[in-house]
């Protein structure tokens, strides 16, 4: 396969070879358009025709990340440095993609359904689905090593945002963080296509909230907890995600406040909550569950809990008994 690297649009790098392959399908879309077949009898042949170029973009797809495996690429660890290995494999990738994601267009998916069955129409969408499937894992698979070669880096510098002195103004602490990141994201959005500098953000912030996840749970167990360590975290967990958003030039909201995000902010706001606050908290919810329960087949029991500082136990007794049927065992 001839790999003969191109300059694109805005320096985005990619090579020959996905511009061969594309230009072999516009050639087959392109004879395709010129027979001008009668749509009513083209189902079978519009089949054959997609799965040729699926299975071709299948082919392109594993060759490609066949080449990654062996430079070693997945085998390294890091620290994360941008190549052209990267950058040219997963543009060669989006941009075959993209051609095989407009093929519902070119063959008009639309007007073939409603002159169809549905057994001859589904093959069609179930073959072009799973293609466009398997090059998203391929791609994200490739993405997915550089936020791994970066976790190392990542790591020391969300200590550095956890643990430095309290006198450090937070919005000091994570310049490191910005300066490595910031360094690094400038370069990935000049050499990748748009749609994948959109996936490697996404994954670079992903690894990001999970080493400020790390260090939030290493302070629980920690005797030298500083006084303004959950404060600091979470000033700091802002401006992380204002740096990640980037104005709307970044990453959606929608994306950032994952569940995962939502689990670290909620783990977050109850270290930095007072214990009494916290309590009342636990009894609400507990509350809550019992005002939204279902019926039990069981019956239902109201009980009272409480710590007698007389005995010094916990002493339980029962309210009220609904619906209670012996069970035989």
């Amino acid at each position: 396969m001839i790999q003969k690297i191109c300059d694109g649009e805005k320096f985005v790098r990619h090579s020959s070879s996905s511009v061969d392959i594309v230009t072999m399908f516009c050639q087959l879309r392109e004879f395709w358009r010129y027979l001008q077949w009668p749509k009513a009898q083209s189902i079978l042949l519009v089949s054959q025709l997609l799965d040729c170029i699926c299975s071709a973009a299948l082919l392109y797809a594993d060759t490609i990340y066949q080449g990654l495996m062996e430079t070693g690429y997945f085998d390294k660890l890091g620290p994360f440095r941008i190549s052209d290995e990267l950058c040219i494999s997963v543009n060669n990738l989006e941009y075959v993609y993209h051609f095989v994601s407009l093929l519902e267009n070119y063959f008009d998916f639309l007007t073939l359904q409603s002159l169809s069955t549905e057994t001859q129409f589904s093959p069609l969408t179930t073959q072009l689905s799973s293609t466009l499937s398997q090059f998203q894992v391929r791609i994200r698979d490739i993405i997915r090593r550089a936020g791994l070669q970066m976790q190392e880096t990542l790591r020391k510098a969300m200590f550095h945002v956890a643990w430095s002195p309290d006198t450090l103004p937070t919005d000091q602490a994570v310049e490191p963080l910005f300066d490595f990141l910031r360094g690094h994201l400038i370069a990935l959005n000049v050499a990748l296509l748009a749609q994948n500098f959109q996936k490697i953000l996404q994954e670079i912030w992903d690894f990001t909230l999970v080493e400020f996840n790390h260090q939030m749970e290493s302070g629980v167990n920690s005797d030298e907890l500083p006084a303004m360590f959950h404060e600091r975290l979470h000033a700091a967990l802002e401006l992380i995600v204002e740096f990640f958003h980037a104005d709307g030039q970044g990453i959606s909201m929608d994306l950032i406040r994952s569940p995962f995000y939502q689990q670290v902010e909620e783990k977050l706001q109850y270290h930095r909550t007072d214990t009494e606050t916290l309590i009342e908290m636990f009894y609400s919810q507990r509350l809550q569950e019992q005002i939204t329960i279902q019926t039990s087949p069981y019956g239902t029991l109201a009980v009272r809990a409480y710590f007698n500082h007389d005995s010094l136990c916990v002493e339980v007794s029962a309210v009220t008994l609904e619906f209670i049927f012996p069970v035989i065992t």
